[in-house]
């Protein structure tokens, strides 16, 4: 069951009229007594539920909730519960006024001082103590025990774990969080998204392919690809290729200052629309590629759009590609995606390993389901460490064989005889199962 915008503002809209119910009875200082969530409690399944107000303790912060946006991956969690969160209050995208803030809070992530009374946003909470937070302070967003407000199952002993409820709880350590009282709530509510667009933007230069010249086109405009054309423009990119299927948000896209809209519902097979991109790009297709749906049929076409030695980044929902012990999800967490590359129909992603965590097998099934349902590829030819090159590299034979394919064979021996913590999954089309 697909959700479209509307059906997804009326569901938001029953909640919101279920938990703004008969008023909560006053705590000192003006703080109510009780805090109302929205917690889903099962697939489909959303229940305001009301707790006593959390005693506030030297190191937590409790923040009342001003807006929240909704992301795909709230939608996909409500369809389903793929991470098996539930029960869960979900938001993650949130915004509030701190309170009540505990005496040893003084100052938010970043060193800016705080008080009751300013804006707040959170991100990542980090563990502390794995070899990430411990020998790479600077870089704690990609702590081996991640969690996020909105993403944490309810426990009996603490309820005000997202946003989607009329108080959020920051309590222990590791939680990161910002002030922000120079936004307002519309572009606090859009922080987190902007963030992830900057983001990758920021892995698209490191590519070396972007710059004032290039051709760049984003696949899908809803929120996620109207943000990254609107990062795309900041920074200077001045040729973009926009393909979605609504005529208004096609229009919203050129407002933005895209050059060239291509609506899938005109241009209606793969062929007419590769012609369409390649007619702006000198024949070539695009140099650089956002994919911003994370829907499968759209994730199978980008390939087409782009360029030999062109350049792809995939902003999907977090239940298409990631999840809450999913392997996509700890690979970012480890580092990210070594190499990825299309050629001759088949898939390769190369990605770092940390021997002895996450239960490999496990993710790398999840990791394929999610694959064969997003692009169409199915078949998993080998998950290796180093010290299983040979095998490795015998797999993607397997593959390749009769196909002279001596030049890939030959990089990836060589990736991996240099790289001790890497592994491999080469993917191809057919008929899966």
């Amino acid at each position: 069951m697909d959700l479209n915008a509307n059906q997804v503002e009326s569901i938001v809209r029953q909640v919101l009229t279920q938990m703004g119910g008969a008023s909560a009875p006053k705590k000192a200082a003006g703080i109510p007594a009780t805090a109302r969530v929205a917690m889903l409690t099962g697939p489909k399944t959303i229940e305001v539920k009301e707790f006593p107000m959390p005693q506030v303790g030297d190191n937590d912060i409790l923040v009342k909730v001003e807006g929240c946006g909704v992301c795909g991956t709230d939608v996909h969690e409500w369809k389903g519960d793929p991470f098996g969160l539930a029960p869960v209050v979900l938001g993650h995208e949130g915004t509030g006024e701190i309170v009540a803030l505990g005496k040893n809070i003084k100052c938010d992530t970043a060193g800016k001082p705080l008080k009751v009374g300013d804006k707040l946003v959170t991100s990542v909470i980090s563990c502390g103590e794995c070899g990430i937070c411990r020998l790479h302070p600077g870089t704690t967003n990609l702590c081996d025990n991640q969690g996020i407000f909105g993403l944490i199952s309810d426990s009996p002993d603490k309820h005000l774990n997202g946003w989607f409820a009329t108080h959020l709880l920051i309590s222990g350590k590791g939680a990161t969080y910002f002030e922000v009282n120079d936004l307002n709530l519309k572009e606090r509510m859009l922080l987190e998204l902007a963030c992830v667009c900057v983001h990758a933007l920021g892995r698209g230069n490191g590519t070396g392919l972007l710059n004032f010249g290039s051709k760049v086109l984003i696949q899908g405009c809803g929120p996620v690809g109207l943000m990254m054309i609107a990062v795309l423009r900041a920074a200077g990119i001045n040729h973009l290729i926009a393909v979605d299927g609504s005529a208004s948000r096609l229009e919203m896209a050129k407002k933005l200052g895209v050059k060239t809209v291509i609506n899938f519902r005109e241009a209606d097979t793969l062929e007419k629309r590769v012609a369409a991109v390649k007619a702006v790009t000198n024949g070539m297709g695009a140099d650089f590629a956002y994919q911003c749906t994370g829907a499968p049929p759209a994730a199978a076409d980008i390939y087409s759009y782009i360029r030999r030695g062109g350049g792809l980044s995939l902003l999907l929902r977090r239940a298409s590609l990631s999840g809450r012990g999913g392997f996509f999800g700890h690979g970012l967490l480890l580092g990210g995606f070594v190499f990825l590359f299309l050629r001759h129909g088949m898939l390769f992603l190369l990605f770092r390993l940390t021997r002895g965590q996450f239960g490999l097998a496990e993710q790398l099934a999840q990791a394929i389901r999610y694959i064969r349902q997003l692009s169409g590829y199915f078949a998993v030819i080998h998950p290796g460490w180093a010290n299983h090159a040979d095998d490795a590299l015998h797999a993607v034979s397997d593959v390749v064989a009769g196909q002279h394919h001596t030049g890939i064979l030959q990089f990836l021996g060589h990736i991996f005889r240099t790289d001790k913590d890497l592994g491999i999954v080469v993917l191809h089309r057919g008929q899966g199962q």
